[in-house]
């Protein structure tokens, strides 16, 4: 037996470097943060559903509950829409993803407009929550994902 077939390379298959690729940085807590957008937009949805079984009056009654609910909806649905495509190494998903930003940050909009306005009617106790975040939120992802380098290596050189 020779030294030689002792140290012998295995013979396989090396994966090609683009295939390693994975998120990380802020790329993952991007993710992650939607993923936690997403449990807890859910779980606080099933919260004021049962709170309504429970007690009709804690959100202003049923409109009061479903306007909670809605208001719940575009951080819940963008959240998801968000967390399927991520993962998905295309050169077209930076754009996607941007969109779903934009589309939310409108969403939002106008579901507190419509809040606002049944508050200011009376038919809900309480104002609806300041959109601010969510311009905030649109501002620095947006923004990251036209310029970061990240989002270029790992979705594609056009992204």
């Amino acid at each position: 037996m020779e030294n030689s077939d002792v140290y012998k390379a295995p013979e396989s298959e090396l994966v090609s470097g683009d295939e390693l690729k994975s998120i990380g940085g802020w790329l993952r807590f991007f993710q992650v943060v939607n993923f936690i957008y997403a449990i807890a937009g859910v779980l606080v949805a099933a919260l004021v559903v049962v709170t309504y079984f429970i007690d009709e009056s804690v959100y202003g009654g049923l409109i009061g509950s479903i306007a909670s609910l809605v208001e719940l909806t575009p951080v819940i649905v963008f959240s998801i829409l968000i967390l399927k495509v991520v993962n998905h190494q295309e050169e077209g998903i930076p754009v996607k993803i941007k969109s779903y930003i934009g589309y939310y940050l409108l969403t939002s909009f106008l579901v507190a407009a419509g809040i606002a306005s049944l508050y200011i009617m009376d038919l809900v106790p309480d104002k609806p929550a300041s959109i601010f975040g969510d311009l905030i939120y649109y501002l620095i992802w947006s923004s990251y994902f036209k310029r970061s380098k990240r989002v270029r290596s790992f979705y594609g050189a056009t992204a």
